[in-house]
């Protein structure tokens, strides 16, 4: 893993993801979330090579289940470091329509996602109430307050 990060091969997966074509798209953020979910130092090469943002964009834009789904892996992974920034990435909108309009897989990624963001702490420079209060949540049909959108189960472990 870490022979991978130091040969600049995060930077060149991030590359990747935003490629037109699905299938590289399929590989590229399948591969970051392998690697996010491998620790913490991955985690951080993948925020510092600045891959939220295509990330967030793949959640938004992917051409196939897959695509969306392998990013939505990537991002939960990333919410377990705070210095990934999903919170400023304008992630949580699509991240939130995932939920509404994603394969299974996808939608318990993007839950997880947003439940992770809103464990305490997370948020070190927003208010709390940026996050879902408003438009976002209701915007696709769901409830407004965020403890009766996301029920917590376990640590990470987030139904609705």
């Amino acid at each position: 893993n870490e022979c991978f990060a130091a040969a600049g091969g995060i930077p060149a997966l991030i590359e990747l993801v935003k490629s037109g074509k699905p299938e590289v798209q399929e590989c590229a953020s399948s591969a970051l979330a392998l690697l996010a979910k491998r620790g913490s130092k991955n985690q951080d090469h993948i925020a510092a090579a600045s891959g939220v943002l295509p990330l967030v964009d793949a959640v938004r834009y992917g051409q196939t289940p897959v695509v969306r789904e392998c990013a939505a892996s990537a991002l939960s992974c990333l919410t377990l470091n705070a210095k990934s920034h999903l919170d400023t990435a304008n992630g949580t909108k699509p991240l939130a329509d995932l939920v509404c309009c994603g394969t299974p897989r996808a939608k318990s990624c993007a839950a997880m996602t947003l439940g992770r963001m809103l464990e305490p702490g997370y948020h070190r420079d927003l208010p709390r109430n940026n996050l879902f209060e408003g438009t976002l949540l209701r915007t696709r049909g769901l409830p407004s307050s965020t403890t009766t959108a996301l029920q917590k189960k376990g640590p990470f472990d987030y139904t609705f």
